[in-house]
């Protein structure tokens, strides 16, 4: 930098404007030489400010990672990052579709055999006993089967064939012989030379079935049995039989069928090797048929252990959120709806369809350990469908979806008064079951009555046939035969004097302040009775209990009578041991001071009728004298009078002349 001399202020000072012009572009020019020597400074020390943090920090850069490799990580980590694994996007589930799915399983169904075993080689369950020979065409069909839900959860496929196993044929015949003894038979069991030979039986034959090698066992043919192999619970006693079947390291299978159902499975090396997905589920990511989805079964996922440590159960937490309702359940060790290793084991969630699932549901599994020891989250989504939606089916079967209840036996004065009772007791929706297996419920839109005029049914005078009609939009487009779904409901009226109710339906005239006491039983054991009032505009509701209203069995006790408690009550009895009956009793008035009465019903016999109107004609006239309450009932138009005029429009309301009397 140069240096700046600066001039001597005195020798500056000689008077005259030649010097003062000097000393002020002097000052000038000293300015500007300090300005840029200034800035000149300021950019060389920002040069080397610049210079040092990039050494400093391709310094720190160098250290940190020859220390990173030779001690490992010597600053504390930043929080480790979860992986997560959607199995949507698994090669095994992504892109199927509902008719993939559909497709396959008919190919696979299990076909309805008159006989599984070949041409006289049947099996034998009386000397000399056979285990028989089933037919390959059979057995590869089970396979297929088999293979059709190991498809679904992503397990590999068995290419073994199956062939006849004459051990386990054995044992199907000694296991069935062993369910079928009462007095001596032990149940099902794998154990069973606990059950003693047969006389009759061949020794070898025997020792053949009790000792044949085996691993499950069902007690039904296996059409039925692999329902119950899959409706199994890890948390009620085990769910080892399909596991058996469905876990991706089963590489061989063998079975033998008959009266019983037995299997042989193994792990093999083949199967581990071919399983290559992350983990295999059921149900399963994507599409998912719900008929598939046994009854009872926990939600499964089989982890992969070349990609998975076995899971600690203290760690993981699982939770399964119903998409469409936004219902979820939570999972723990500790909950006691977990249980996880290399298989996790989820207890079912609520079915949102009955015995069915039908909505989508989202899975997520945190807590998981991969085998490079990082922190690994499952999650996937399971839509449920029918798999029976594309396939067309004639009806099979039709019952009351809400309701074991096809009857009702009821006292009534009247057709109408007989459907008031019934109709809010009619069932809501029936169960249509078609030949291919599928099911559905369908609403009850609404009904039609039938008055038969006559009964079959001992002690009864009338049935009334009741027929529910259907949104034709709501039948699904795969029934072949709409109209042939049809289910009658049918109630049948007592004969007078010949009800199945004990106890006085005859009406209580009680003043404010008192207490009624209605008892109307039927003579079955396990009766829950239930108390109704049919309301004045012919509604009905349930007598709810209060500090007033106690319902004691068959009895109800109204206690401080008001006038608010007149009316016409009835008792239902649902007689669960008896068949699919129930019963209702007939009406009994209950007025509280005169102040109930029925417009037009002047006899009170829960009915207007034309006896009603010839009793007003006949004290309009003079012939007869009316009680108060009568006089109130036969008042129809309101003008305080009994008169002609009331008569003829009680006449025209009981000849349907006119629709109301008020």
């Amino acid at each position: 930098m140069d240096m700046i001399i600066l001039p001597d202020k005195n020798a500056l000072s000689v008077c005259g404007a030649a010097q003062k012009r000097f000393r002020e572009t002097a000052l000038i020019v000293m300015e500007l030489r300090l300005i840029t020597d200034l800035q000149l400074l300021i950019s060389q020390v920002q040069i080397f400010k610049a210079r040092r943090k990039f050494m400093i920090k391709k310094m720190s850069a160098v250290f940190l990672s020859a220390v990173m490799l030779l001690c490992g990580l010597c600053f504390p980590a930043a929080a480790e990052q979860e992986i997560v694994i959607n199995g949507n996007e698994l090669e095994s589930f992504k892109g199927r579709t509902k008719e993939q799915i559909t497709s396959l399983w008919q190919t696979a169904e299990i076909a309805d055999y008159e006989s599984i075993f070949e041409e006289g080689k049947q099996s034998s369950y009386v000397a000399p006993y056979s285990g028989g020979t089933v037919r390959q065409d059979v057995l590869d069909n089970v396979r297929r089967n088999l293979n059709y839900y190991r498809y679904l959860i992503g397990s590999p496929q068995i290419t073994e064939r199956f062939v006849n196993q004459p051990d386990m044929q054995n044992a199907s015949v000694l296991q069935a012989i062993n369910l079928r003894d009462r007095e001596n038979g032990v149940g099902l069991t794998h154990s069973l030379w606990e059950y003693k030979k047969p006389d009759d039986m061949d020794q070898g034959f025997y020792d053949s079935a009790v000792y044949a090698n085996h691993n499950i066992i069902s007690s039904y043919t296996y059409q039925s049995a692999i329902r119950g192999f899959f409706g199994e619970s890890h948390f009620t006693y085990t769910a080892g039989h399909r596991t058996s079947l469905l876990s991706p390291y089963i590489g061989s299978v063998q079975m033998g069928l008959g009266g019983a159902t037995y299997g042989l499975t193994r792990e093999t090396t083949e199967a581990r090797e071919a399983f290559n997905e992350r983990f295999a589920a059921y149900p399963s990511p994507g599409y998912f048929p719900k008929q598939d989805m046994a009854s009872q079964s926990d939600w499964d996922i089989y982890l992969n252990e070349k990609f998975f440590k076995s899971a600690d159960e203290q760690r993981v937490f699982a939770k399964i959120t119903d998409l469409e309702t936004g219902e979820s359940f939570d999972y723990s060790k500790q909950q006691g709806n977990l249980s996880a290793g290399r298989i996790i084991f989820l207890k079912a969630p609520r079915k949102d369809e009955g015995y069915l699932y039908s909505h989508s549901y989202k899975v997520e599994v945190s807590g998981l350990r991969d085998t490079d020891d990082r922190e690994v989250k499952i999650e996937y989504t399971v839509n449920f469908f029918d798999k029976f939606e594309g396939v067309s089916s004639t009806v099979k079967n039709v019952g009351f979806a809400d309701t074991n209840k096809s009857t009702v036996f009821t006292d009534a004065a009247s057709f109408d008064e007989a459907v008031k009772k019934v109709s809010p007791f009619l069932p809501k929706a029936v169960e249509v079951s078609l030949e291919s297996g599928s099911r559905f419920v369908l609403d009850i839109t609404g009904w039609t009555f039938e008055n038969t005029g006559y009964s079959y049914f001992p002690g009864t005078s009338d049935e009334i046939v009741c027929t529910p009609a259907f949104n034709s939009g709501d039948i699904p487009k795969n029934v072949e035969d709409p109209e042939s779904i049809h289910c009658n409901f049918s109630i049948y009226i007592f004969e007078k004097g010949k009800s199945e109710f004990s106890g006085n339906t005859e009406g209580r005239e009680l003043s404010s302040g008192q207490t009624a006491e209605l008892d109307l039983s039927v003579d079955y054991s396990g009766v829950k009775y239930t108390w109704y009032k049919l309301n004045s505009d012919n509604s009905v509701s349930r007598v709810s209990e209060n500090e007033r209203i106690t319902v004691n069995g068959s009895k109800l006790t109204v206690s401080s009578l008001e006038a608010g408690d007149s009316g016409r009550y009835f008792v239902v009895a649902d007689a669960d041991n008896f068949m699919n009956f129930f019963y209702i009793s007939g009406l009994i008035t209950l007025n509280v001071d005169q102040s109930f009465y029925t417009c037009g019903d002047v006899n009170d016999d829960g009915r207007v009728s034309s006896v009603d109107a010839l009793l007003t004609l006949n004290a309009a006239v003079g012939k007869i004298q009316l009680s108060q309450k009568q006089k109130n009932a036969a008042d129809v138009d309101f003008d305080n009078d009994t008169t002609v005029a009331d008569a003829l429009k009680i006449l025209c309301f009981a000849v349907k002349k006119i629709e109301k009397l008020r």
